[in-house]
C-alpha cells in the first residue's frame, strides 16, 4: 500500500499569502493580482513591503518550506484534532482580518479614485472655463471684426453716396448750363424776332397812320360840308332878315370837338370839365368794364384750353407767364433798370401778336371808345396779346395792392413801367392803348375809385365794393381790405398824373381822369360816404409827388381840388355825422404834411 501523505491545514502565514491556491498556479503569480489591463499588483492581504519581498528572508523561506512538508504528511484523521481546528479557525479570523483589510484598501481605492474624479471634474471644469474664455474671446473678436467690416462697409457706401452726389451735382450744373445756353438761344431768336417784328409793326403802323389820316380827312371834309351845307340853308332862309356876324358865329359854335382837342387839354386847367358824371352813366361804364373782366376770365380759360391740345403752346405760356410776373416782381426806383424790364415784356407782347395763336373779336375786352370808328368787318385781336396783357395788368394791380399800401410813393415806379408799356404803340393794333384790361381788373376790385359805391356792412354791398373773399363764405376784414383798397388808389394816382409833355407817345390814361377820378370821390353826400372813400382819397393823395403834381398840372383849380380833399369835405362828413373812422381822421393830418414837407399850404 502505497504510503499515504496527510492532508495539512494550511499555515497561518500561507493562509494570509494564498498557499491555498491551486498548485499548477504560476508562481510567478503568487502573493498577486492582477488588473483588468494586464499589470500585477500585490495581493491586498500580503504582509510584504513595498521595498522587499516575501522570498528575501530566508527564515520566513525555511518555515514556509517545512510546513509545505509537513503539509503533505497529514492525513484526514489529523485534521479532526483540536489543535488543527483552532489552527483552521485562527486561519479563518485572520482571513477575515485580511478580508476586512482588503476592504478598507479598496475604499481608500475608491476615495482615492473619487477624489481622482473630483479632481478630473475640476479640471474639467477649469478646462471649461478656459475654453468659455477662449469662446468669449472668440465672439469678442468676430464681434470687433464684423463691426470693422461693417464700419468699411459704411464707408464704401458713403464715398459712393459722396461720388454719386458730386456726379449729381456736376451733371444738375451741365444741365444748368446747357438752360443757360438754350435761354441764350432762345434770347437771341427772341431779338432777332423782335428786331423783323418791329420792323413789320412799323410798317403796318404808317399804314396804319395814313388810313387813319385819310379816314379823319374824309371825315373832317364830310363834317364842314355838313355843316356848310346847313349854314347856306340858314342864309338862304334868313337872308331877307338876318345879318352876316350872327351866321359867321353860329358856324364855329356848332364845331364838334375833337379827340385831339381833348387830349390838348388834358394838362389844363379843368374848369371847363364836369366834375360829377351822371349816376347812370357810371353805372352803365362800370358794366361794361366788368363784362370785360368776365370775357378775360373766360379767354383765360380758353386760351388754358388750347394749350393743352398744343405741347410747345403750353410751355410758352407757362414760360412766359413767369417772365412777366418775375419782371413785375423785380421794379426798381432806378428808371433806367425800369426801361429794360419795360422792353422785356414788350418783347413778350410782340411776339405774341405774331405766334399762331386763335383770333378773338376785339369788341369783347375793349370798351367802344378803343375799336375802330367804321370798320369794314369787326376787329380781332390775337388770344395770346390779350392773355399775357391780362397776367401783365393782375400781376401790377397786385404790385400796387402790396407794396404801395406800405409806401405810396413804391406806386410810382410801376406806374412807369406800366405807362411804358402801355403807351408803346407797337401793341396798340387799333392805335389805341390796351390799358382798359388792367382797367377792367380796376373796376372790378376798386369799383369805388370809378363812383360806385354801396353799403360796407352787408354782404351784396361788400360784393359791390370789390371786397376780397376769404373763403367761399366770408370776406377779408376790413383792415386788410382798407390797405388793398389804399395801394389800389395809390396805384391810380401813379398811373393817372404821369407827365407826357415832352414824349412823342400818348398817355394811356390822361391826368383828367385823376380829376374826375378825385372829384367824384369829395363830391359824394356825406350821408352816403362811408370809410371805403376816406381811404380811396387819401390813397389818391397820399404821396407828396402826387399833390405836386396836382398843382403842377392844373395851378389854383389843382389846388381847391386838393383843399376840398383834406378840408372841406372831411368837415363837411364831421358835421353832418357821416360814420368816420381811421380813414377819415388819417385825411386831417395830410395838411400839415404837405406844409412841413412840400411848404404846401392848402
Amino acid at each position: 500500500m502505497d504510503e499515504t501523505h496527510p492532508i495539512q491545514p494550511p499555515s497561518t502565514y500561507q493562509t494570509l499569502n494564498g498557499a491555498h491556491s491551486s498548485p499548477n498556479r504560476d508562481p510567478s503569480s503568487d502573493g498577486k493580482r492582477c488588473t483588468p489591463n494586464g499589470v500585477h499588483i500585490p495581493a491586498s492581504g500580503s504582509l510584504s513591503t513595498p521595498t522587499r519581498s516575501d522570498n528575501q528572508s530566508p527564515s520566513r523561506q525555511l518555515l514556509s518550506d517545512s510546513r509545505r512538508y509537513s503539509s503533505r504528511k497529514m492525513t484526514r484523521e489529523s485534521l479532526e484534532s483540536p489543535s488543527q481546528q483552532l489552527l483552521i479557525e485562527v486561519s479563518r479570523m485572520y482571513q477575515d482580518e485580511a478580508h476586512q483589510f482588503q476592504m478598507k484598501l479598496e475604499q481608500k481605492d475608491a476615495e482615492q479614485r473619487k477624489a481622482h474624479r473630483a479632481a478630473l471634474e475640476q479640471a474639467a471644469r477649469e478646462h471649461e472655463k478656459v475654453r468659455q474664455g477662449a469662446e468669449r474671446a472668440r465672439q469678442l473678436f468676430l464681434m470687433e471684426a464684423e463691426a470693422a467690416q461693417k464700419r468699411r462697409e459704411e464707408a464704401e457706401i458713403q464715398a459712393l453716396e459722396t461720388a454719386r452726389r458730386r456726379k449729381e451735382e456736376q451733371e444738375e450744373r451741365l444741365r444748368r448750363q446747357k438752360e443757360m445756353l438754350e435761354m441764350q438761344r432762345r434770347e437771341d431768336e427772341r431779338q432777332k424776332m423782335e428786331t423783323r417784328e418791329r420792323e413789320i409793326q412799323e410798317a403796318a403802323e404808317e399804314r396804319l397812320r395814313v388810313e387813319s389820316e385819310a379816314k379823319a380827312k374824309v371825315e373832317r371834309e364830310a363834317q364842314e360840308k355838313a355843316i356848310r351845307e346847313k349854314a347856306e340853308a340858314e342864309l338862304k332862309a334868313k337872308a331877307q332878315t338876318a345879318a352876316a356876324k350872327p351866321t359867321t358865329a353860329a358856324v364855329p359854335a356848332r364845331l364838334p370837338v375833337t379827340p385831339s382837342t381833348l387830349l390838348s387839354q388834358s394838362n389844363a386847367s379843368p374848369s371847363g370839365l364836369p366834375i360829377v358824371s351822371a349816376v347812370a352813366e357810371r353805372e352803365a361804364t362800370h358794366n361794361v368794364y366788368l363784362e370785360i373782366h368776365k370775357n378775360l376770365k373766360d379767354l383765360r380759360k380758353f386760351v388754358v384750353t388750347e394749350s393743352k391740345k398744343d405741347p410747345k403752346l403750353k410751355i410758352e405760356l407757362g414760360e412766359m407767364r413767369r417772365e412777366i410776373t418775375k419782371t413785375v416782381g423785380t421794379i426798381t426806383t432806378e428808371n433806367s433798370k425800369n426801361i429794360q424790364r419795360a422792353n422785356h415784356i414788350l418783347t413778350i407782347l410782340r411776339n405774341s401778336m405774331v405766334y399762331p395763336s386763335p383770333p378773338v373779336p376785339a369788341a369783347k375786352y375793349l370798351p367802344p371808345s378803343h375799336l375802330p370808328t367804321s370798320p369794314s368787318h369787326p376787329p380781332l385781336l390775337p388770344s395770346l396779346l390779350l392773355y399775357y396783357t391780362s397776367i401783365l395788368s393782375k400781376t401790377l394791380l397786385r404790385q400796387f395792392s402790396t407794396e404801395a399800401s406800405i409806401a405810396p410813393s413804391a406806386a410810382d415806379p410801376i406806374a412807369f413801367l406800366a405807362a411804358t408799356i402801355f403807351s408803346d404803340p407797337s401793341i396798340q393794333p387799333f392805335g389805341t392803348s390796351l390799358l382798359p384790361i388792367l382797367l377792367a381788373k380796376l373796376h372790378r376790385h376798386a369799383p369805388v375809385l370809378f363812383g360806385i359805391y354801396g353799403p360796407e356792412n352787408t354782404r351784396a354791398g361788400r360784393a359791390r365794393l370789390g371786397w376780397p373773399r376769404d373763403g367761399p363764405d366770408g370776406y377779408v376784414s376790413p383792415q386788410d381790405y382798407a390797405e388793398s383798397l389804399a395801394g389800389l388808389a395809390a396805384g391810380y394816382a401813379a398811373l393817372s398824373l404821369r407827365d407826357f409833355s415832352r414824349s412823342k407817345k400818348q398817355n394811356p390814361l390822361p391826368n383828367r381822369e385823376f380829376w374826375t377820378c378825385l372829384a367824384r370821390l369829395v363830391n359824394t353826400p356825406p350821408e352816403e360816404a362811408g370809410e371805403s372813400h376816406f381811404v380811396a382819397v387819401k390813397g389818391l393823395i397820399s404821396s407828396e409827388k402826387f399833390a405836386e403834381r396836382v398843382v403842377r398840372f392844373w395851378g389854383e383849380a389843382g389846388r381847391a381840388l386838393l383843399r376840398r380833399a383834406v378840408r372841406e369835405w372831411p368837415e363837411e362828413c364831421r358835421a353832418r355825422g357821416a360814420k368816420r373812422g381811421s380813414g377819415w381822421a388819417a385825411l386831417l393830418v395830410v395838411p400839415e404834411v404837405w406844409e412841413k414837407e412840400l411848404k404846401l399850404v392848402v
